[in-house]
């Protein structure tokens, strides 16, 4: 389709150029024409309506023999009023046939007419003029120069450009083949690597062309597509993997349970014991597949336009209620420094959650002294904080703070979380 389209516009456009210039040459060479029998004609036509207002026609005293007359290839008609011949300069056949023509295209009008004519043996460039007093026809003047050399040059031109067109459609077919394969190379190399993609080899990249144009950023394009899908692959095996592990301890426990529950018969006691550590499994198995929903809820919202404000100052009062009741088990210390009236933009019950979390964090891995709760504003920012004096959380573990499901190592090294 590239080919067609640039061979198509290419050869309306030399067409065009060509016609236009056929057309240019064709009205110059008549324009030529046209002045010099204008000027003519309008000299015969002043000397011959005097004499046809005088009544009579003397051809030997006027400029119609004398003057025009001699000039060869020439035609010089004179009519009556009636569109009779007085003067034909025209040798030999007749031509009233061609006169009575012309000379309805004359006698309605007033103004001078110029037009080709086909005389035996002749073309001729014509100009008819009137000639009248007190709005009569007196009669009228027919000049006419001949154009066969004319029309054989635009023939000649003619046939020219048509030869030369013709030889011009190869090569600009050719040549836009070739233009439109060079510029399709690039995008048929893309394609061929891209169709070698799967979700096994995400590793790989499209390799640049290095055009300077909108295919290599085209390129770079399918390159940063190409890291997203892999993150989220990664992500997606990191996330199964990570889920399959959190339930495969509770379940194996759960089976070793029921499984020792089976072995032999035991005290109410021991069945209620073995139950209630079933219970623990299961609870720890509900909270897993929560927060696994809880996570595909999170991604779907991420699609959609969240408008909701939430009152940040309104969590962190309640959260600190919840952390003093927490913490006052193991004796810590909850103080908090918030800002009022602070609102930002999200769901309240996952802001609740996630923060949750943090507190609980704090409190679990911290043995004894302060859990520290602050919010304020900073250039149109909540910035929230959750301080423990507690274990904090080792380098090697750092990066993976937000990795899903991921668990520190027991060993934690003394900074402050």
């Amino acid at each position: 389709r590239l080919t067609v389209w640039y061979s198509t516009a290419l050869i309306i456009s030399i067409a065009v150029i060509f016609s236009s210039f056929y057309i240019i040459t064709q009205r110059e060479l008549y324009r030529h024409t046209d002045i010099i029998l204008a000027s003519h004609a309008r000299q015969v036509a002043l000397s011959t309506q005097k004499q046809l207002e005088n009544g009579s026609l003397s051809s030997q005293s006027s400029l119609l023999y004398n003057e025009f007359g001699a000039i060869p290839g020439m035609v010089l008609v004179v009519t009556d009023k009636d569109g009779g011949i007085l003067h034909s300069s025209y040798p030999g056949k007749s031509i009233q046939t061609e006169v009575t023509y012309l000379f309805n295209q004359i006698k309605t009008g007033s103004q001078e007419i110029l037009l080709n004519q086909d005389f035996p043996g002749t073309s001729q460039r014509m100009i008819l003029l009137p000639l009248s007093a007190d709005n009569q026809l007196l009669g009228t003047v027919m000049m006419g120069h001949p154009v066969d050399v004319i029309r054989k040059s635009l023939n000649s031109l003619l046939t020219n450009l048509i030869s030369l067109f013709a030889l011009l459609v190869v090569p600009t077919l050719f040549g836009g083949w070739v233009l439109a394969k060079r510029a399709m190379q690039p995008v048929n190399a893309i394609s061929e690597q891209m169709q070698r993609l799967s979700s096994e080899n995400l590793t790989q990249r499209i390799k640049s062309p290095r055009t300077h144009d909108e295919i290599e950023v085209l390129v770079h394009t399918f390159n940063s597509l190409l890291t997203r899908l892999a993150e989220a692959f990664n992500r997606e095996r990191q996330f199964i993997a990570d889920v399959a592990h959190e339930l495969k301890t509770p379940l194996a426990t759960q089976r070793s349970t029921v499984e020792v529950l089976l072995s032999k018969k035991r005290t109410n006691e021991g069945y209620q014991k073995a139950v209630a550590d079933l219970l623990i499994d299961n609870k720890r198995l509900t909270d897993t597949v929560a927060d696994v929903l809880d996570l595909a809820w999170a991604e779907a919202d991420r699609t959609r336009l969240n408008t909701e404000k939430t009152n940040l100052t309104e969590v962190m009062e309640e959260l600190f209620e919840i952390a003093t009741q927490l913490g006052a088990s193991k004796k810590l210390e909850v103080v908090k420094r918030v800002e009022k009236n602070v609102y930002v933009t999200g769901k309240r019950d996952k802001i609740s959650r996630a923060l949750l979390n943090l507190v609980d964090n704090a409190i679990k891995y911290t043995a004894k002294g302060t859990i520290s709760l602050s919010l304020h504003t900073t250039n149109n920012e909540a910035i929230l904080g959750v301080k423990d004096t507690g274990e904090g959380v080792a380098e090697g573990d750092l990066p993976h703070i937000f990795d899903r499901f991921y668990r520190a190592d027991t060993a934690r090294s003394k900074s402050t979380a």
